[in-house]
């Protein structure tokens, strides 16, 4: 998912909100606590809908919620989009689905290829943030305006991971995997 350019520059978007610093450093404990409770559970989830059905939920939800900063939501509302976990929800459905279609001896290689292709679409979103708000604040318009518009771009990407998720489910329904 292309994470970066939104998820990562959260913290920063909320202190230019006028949230206090030592405010964010709390929101981020909080939702590490989040991601581990989930992170608990997530796995039975998995196993009672399905682990393709559980990836593009997931994806809906994660690119759904984080596209909404692009409206400037009211503070506690972004607030709370940025606590909800769903980030293990795709990562444990990913390694679910992995081990499904992925014999014992190619396992390995096949996780660290989901892992690096899901940092590509972070640093592509990192890149593309970076070139965006620096375009924007060179061009004048102002600190919370560029966030605004920086994470409207970033909707085209959370589609493109979104119809690749959504093809990808709909590939692995019913698959038995191999072996």
């Amino acid at each position: 998912m292309p994470r970066g350019a939104v998820v990562l520059t959260t913290l920063r978007y909320f202190e230019v909100r006028g949230a206090a610093v030592d405010f964010s450093a709390l929101l981020e404990a909080w939702a590490v606590l989040m991601v581990l409770i989930l992170y608990a559970v997530i796995g039975k989830v998995c196993d009672r809908m399905g682990a393709e059905r559980v990836l593009l939920w997931s994806a809906l939800a994660y690119g759904g919620l984080w596209s909404l900063f692009a409206l400037g939501l009211p503070l506690p509302v972004a607030i709370v989009i940025f606590v909800i976990p769903i980030y293990p929800m795709l990562l444990v459905s990913d390694d679910a689905l992995m081990a499904r279609f992925t014999t014992a001896r190619e396992r390995n290689r096949g996780l660290g290829m989901a892992g690096a292709t899901a940092l590509v679409g972070q640093a592509l979103g990192i890149a593309l943030g970076y070139l965006l708000m620096g375009y924007f604040l060179d061009s004048g318009m102002a600190n919370l305006d560029a966030y605004h518009w920086t994470y409207r771009a970033n909707i085209l990407l959370w589609i493109t991971a979104i119809g690749c998720t959504w093809w990808l489910s709909q590939r692995l329904r019913g698959e038995p995997g191999p072996a």
